[in-house]
């Protein structure tokens, strides 16, 4: 498997949030992003990088870079 780039997983992100840019530290709450769109995020991510996100890490998720440290750490 490739390495997981951090660019490449903010730009799933703010696709899928409908953002032109998003940063690492940003909130997904001060984004606007609700549990649906969290979902869709992972799903777009599970696509594109072929790794499973549990439920139980998807609760975890405060930031915008926390997907991509659940990616390189459970996967990546």
């Amino acid at each position: 498997m490739s390495a997981i780039e951090l660019g490449e997983v903010l730009r799933i992100v703010a696709l899928e949030l409908g953002r032109r840019e998003v940063a690492a530290e940003d909130r997904l709450e001060d984004l606007g992003a609700r549990s649906m769109d969290l979902v869709a995020v992972a799903a777009a991510l599970e696509d594109r990088f072929g790794v499973a996100v549990s439920d139980e890490a998807l609760g975890e998720v405060r930031r915008v870079g926390d997907f991509h440290r659940l990616l390189v750490d459970d996967g990546g």
